[in-house]
């Protein structure tokens, strides 16, 4: 892995912008890596390089303009969408920062003293996917019996999907750790 990359997972919103700078589709991801000038986020679809776009925090605290550099499928089929930040009022308040790509290459779990392992993650893999599984059925059945979803659950679903794709990112690089290729 490069240097610039630091593996973190962040909500993020994506505001597709047309050619009269009007946003046409807005959409809420997260982030598998950021870099000091961007960052790679997972999609729902496909996109075209070059695409402008708006990313942003949530909570509002960092805004820029980005163009879609590359893109990519990874193995779990799931578009991602390299982004490189335009302009520089972004500089100041972008999360990437040179001490956490240094060290991020020989991070150690600090409790368990050692790189993690695959199935150090194991558990917790059980509990979300259970948790992911159980608001999963709820909105199911909504669905199927002709309601709109609860928005609550939508939100719970969500932010245990965002945890299933944390814990499963940190399970194949501890894996890829393991076998030698990080």
């Amino acid at each position: 892995m490069p240097k610039d990359k630091i593996p973190m997972m962040v909500d993020v919103v994506l505001e597709f912008i047309d050619q009269e700078g009007n946003t046409y589709r807005t959409e809420h991801t997260v982030t598998d890596f950021v870099t000091s000038n961007g960052a790679r986020v997972f999609l729902n679809h496909e996109v075209a390089v070059g695409e402008l776009l708006e990313l942003k925090l949530p909570d509002g605290s960092f805004s820029s303009p980005a163009i879609v550099k590359d893109t990519l499928i990874g193995n779990d089929r799931i578009p991602r969408l390299i982004l490189e930040f335009l302009g520089s009022g972004w500089q100041q308040k972008w999360l990437y920062s040179e001490e956490q790509a240094e060290t991020t290459e020989e991070y150690t779990d600090p409790l368990l003293g050692r790189h993690s392992r695959p199935d150090d993650y194991y558990e917790t893999l059980l509990k979300i996917s259970s948790d992911t599984s159980m608001l999963l059925q709820i909105v199911i059945s909504e669905l199927a019996s002709g309601q709109p979803p609860d928005l609550v659950f939508l939100n719970e679903l969500k932010d245990s999907v965002d945890q299933l794709r944390s814990i499963l990112f940190r399970i194949q690089k501890s894996a890829k750790r393991l076998r030698g290729e990080l």
